[in-house]
């Protein structure tokens, strides 16, 4: 094998791993989180990210207690349970792949909320606060001209 090859090997291994890390990366924890949502939210997210891929099924036979013919049923009984399991696995494997997706998107949902809304947040507060004093000074200004007024008719 050549330098050059192995060069390119070693490039495609980096590029599927920072793809396969890329995609991870979107289901990272989010153990920094805000204050927006609830602890449970974030706790329970935390959880989904964990047990996400862990769908597995494995065949729970018992020994059968035929004396003749058990290991012939034995046999019988692992083969359909082989195959009801592979099939089921098969299942499992997409049902992994749906849930990887919707954790990713929810983890997103919630960083994205947690690092923009508070920023909107704390621009909206301060807008309606400059709103509240200039409507508490045109009030004072209305006692004032009210009162002048009062004390002053034309």
């Amino acid at each position: 094998m050549s330098d050059a090859t192995i060069e390119q090997l070693l490039e495609q291994i980096q590029r599927h791993l920072d793809t396969r890390q890329g995609a991870r990366a979107d289901t990272a924890d989010i153990s920094s989180h805000g204050d927006r949502f609830s602890e449970m939210l974030y706790e329970t997210l935390e959880e989904a990210r964990v047990v996400m891929d862990s769908i597995v099924v494995q065949p729970s036979l018992t020994p059968p207690h035929l004396p003749l013919l058990g290991g012939l049923w034995e046999k019988v009984r692992g083969q359909a349970h082989g195959l009801v399991v592979f099939y089921v696995n098969r299942l499992a494997g997409m049902q992994a792949v749906f849930n990887r997706e919707i954790v990713s998107a929810m983890s997103t949902l919630v960083r994205d909320l947690d690092s923009h809304g508070r920023a909107d947040l704390r621009d909206e507060v301060a807008a309606l606060r400059e709103e509240v004093a200039a409507l508490r000074a045109e009030v004072e200004c209305l006692k004032n001209s009210a009162a002048d007024s009062v004390r002053h008719p034309k």
